[in-house]
């Protein structure tokens, strides 16, 4: 059984995007074999993405950009 972001009970959700500097983008990358390259404007993108979706769901939350 799945449960949704809904149903799911949190004081906080972070996100946090694949930062160059980071290791999720080399988790990825080891995945699927190959490298990635991601987009100018990616980070930004996937914040306001990941915003949303919060507020969708009603929760709360907090985004690291890949730089302020």
């Amino acid at each position: 059984m799945t449960a949704n972001l809904t149903e799911i009970v949190s004081n906080n959700v972070y996100g946090e995007s694949l930062h160059s500097r980071g290791e999720n983008l080399t988790f990825i990358e080891k995945i699927f074999g190959e490298g990635m390259r991601l987009p100018n404007g990616f980070d930004a993108g996937a914040g306001r993405v990941f915003r949303q979706e919060l507020r969708n769901a009603g929760l709360s939350g907090v985004w690291w950009p890949e730089s302020k």
